[in-house]
């Protein structure tokens, strides 16, 4: 299916594209039950539009809301803006993505993984708002953050990705292990202490003895 509805997920607006270049959808297969208000796309879908690239094994379009969902292998390619360079790919993968159009949300759960030129990131959930001309420029992470940057690595309960800004903003007692170069709020940051071991006690002096 090429092109449709307005109400069809606008993936362009993620990387601040609008809505110019048309969406297809590719899937082998497409039901639509009389009287129904959903359509399914299945086995293996691929939605493109500009150079962002959705693909799933399930969509499910609700005509009606217009919201959107992706489940089961669910990736987003994405180009966002750098401020150190025209560009850059952003990639998530997840369990399951939804859209809602009529709040301009997104959002990934079930096993996140965020991949940018930034560092690796792992959550409980993922989301974000596409903002009017500008696309998402920042997302939000929650449950069981771990952020990896070469051989460095951070864990926390929430962070914030500034796609704009080219940081991560971690909370929630967060760990660091060789200084990951985070923004730290309300935590001081906590590194490892090094144990010294206790001294061997003297042995008694025996009277007698030398």
């Amino acid at each position: 299916a090429a092109g449709g509805p307005k109400a069809l997920p606008n993936l362009g607006a993620i990387e601040a594209t609008g809505p110019k270049d048309k969406v297809y959808i590719h899937a082998p297969a497409v039901e639509l039950a009389q009287g129904s208000r959903q359509v399914v796309f299945q086995g293996g879908c691929r939605m493109v539009q500009g150079r962002s690239v959705l693909t799933a094994a399930r969509f499910v379009w609700d005509r009606q809301s217009g919201t959107f969902t992706a489940e089961d292998k669910v990736l987003l390619t994405a180009v966002v803006p750098d401020k150190s360079g025209p560009e850059r790919r952003l990639e998530v993968r997840a369990g399951r993505m939804l859209y809602d159009p009529s709040r301009r949300k997104i959002l990934f759960d079930q096993a996140v993984r965020t991949l940018s030129s930034d560092g690796d990131m792992t959550s409980a959930e993922l989301w974000g708002t596409i903002e009017e001309g500008r696309g998402v420029t920042k997302l939000y992470a929650r449950g069981g953050i771990r952020i990896l940057q070469a051989n460095r690595e951070a864990t926390g309960d929430r962070a914030l990705i500034d796609l704009a800004g080219n940081r991560f903003v971690l909370q929630g007692a967060p760990w660091q292990y060789n200084y990951l170069p985070l923004v730290i709020r309300n935590f001081p940051p906590v590194t490892p202490t090094p144990t010294t071991p206790a001294a061997s006690p003297t042995p008694p002096i025996t009277p007698g003895t030398r």
